[in-house]
C-alpha cells in the first residue's frame, strides 16, 4: 500500500514530456479521493523537475 510521503518509482514513460520517465523516484505529495498520486520527483540539486498526478498502475514502491 502507497501512503503519503512514500517514495514510489515510475513505470511509465507517459510522463516523459512533463519531465520523469520510467525508472524515476518520486515522492507522493497527495492522494486524491479517485486513487491517483500526487507525485514530485526532484533532482539531486533538490529542483523539482516535475510534479504531477499518476495512477497507481503507474507507480510502485521505490526500493530501499
Amino acid at each position: 500500500m502507497i501512503r503519503l510521503l512514500d517514495t514510489v518509482r515510475l513505470t511509465t514513460d507517459r510522463y516523459a514530456t512533463d519531465g520523469a520517465r520510467r525508472g524515476d523516484i518520486g515522492c507522493v505529495v497527495e492522494i486524491y479521493d479517485d486513487g491517483a498520486f500526487e507525485i514530485e520527483f526532484s533532482d539531486d540539486d533538490g529542483v523539482a523537475p516535475a510534479l504531477f498526478a499518476a495512477q497507481p498502475d503507474e507507480v510502485e514502491p521505490a526500493p530501499q
